[in-house]
């Protein structure tokens, strides 16, 4: 360090003791400095957990509802699955997500890195250990104690979300063998409908109906009645 330095540093030393001295800048102490990287690590981990509990929830309900299964129907499912899809809830992880974004930065590993690089990490990681929690029991047990207790609040959240009852898509069990090409079939919330096949109903590879079975079904339903467009056995949903 040269001579010019030296009398630089000693310049801004002596401006920034000034300052102090005059109440233009408060100091703070080193345990200020750590409670708040503390608190601001706590903030990041609790945001973190809620996203991942939002996300993994997205998954269950969707598996639930058996929407997740739409796909196989092409586009007319992918169709029916957008227009149900918890776009709320996606809504709330997006802004979390940002929210934690913001917050990671404050850190020079994250703030080194551009943007839509981090995000991505974050997205990743979310959506991985959201799949994972989502194969726990955490939101089956949730559910089942919110429904025994009745719960004012969890029990119409996790029922709006895990029984959408979308319009022309109708998962249930097959109660009885068809006949007459027909049989009757138990949705979600223990209605029984008769479901009627005709000859420009749509059916899966290999779809066979028995009783038990777990069908999903595309179609207008009108007094009990539904006009099949398409029937797929439920994937994992075989023969006994």
């Amino acid at each position: 360090m040269n001579t010019l330095e030296k009398i630089k540093n000693i310049d801004i030393k002596k401006a920034v003791l000034d300052k102090i001295k005059s109440g233009s800048i408060k100091p703070y102490s080193k345990f200020y400095f750590t409670s708040r990287n503390a608190l601001l690590v706590l903030t990041i981990v609790i945001i973190f957990l809620v996203l991942l509990f939002i996300t993994s929830f997205v998954i269950f309900a969707l598996k639930t509802s058996e929407l997740w299964f739409l796909p196989v129907f092409g586009m007319r499912g992918i169709e029916i699955l957008v227009a149900n899809f918890p776009w709320v809830l996606v809504f709330i992880i997006i802004i979390f997500t940002v929210f934690l974004e913001v917050l990671a930065n404050r850190f020079n590993f994250v703030f080194l890195r551009p943007l839509l690089y981090s995000v991505l990490i974050i997205v990743f990681i979310v959506v991985t250990f959201g799949f994972f929690l989502n194969d726990t029991p955490l939101h089956s047990f949730i559910y089942e104690k919110a429904k025994q207790n009745n719960l004012p609040v969890v029990k119409p959240f996790y029922d709006d979300f895990t029984r959408p009852n979308p319009e022309d898509f109708h998962p249930g069990t097959a109660v009885d063998e068809i006949k007459d090409n027909s049989f009757s079939l138990e949705l979600a919330d223990k209605t029984i409908v008769f479901v009627k096949i005709s000859k420009n109903t749509k059916m899966g590879k290999g779809f066979e109906i028995y009783k038990g079975g777990r069908l999903l079904i595309l179609g207008k339903i009108k007094d009990g009645i539904i006009e099949a467009e398409a029937i797929q056995n439920a994937p994992n949903s075989g023969r006994p």
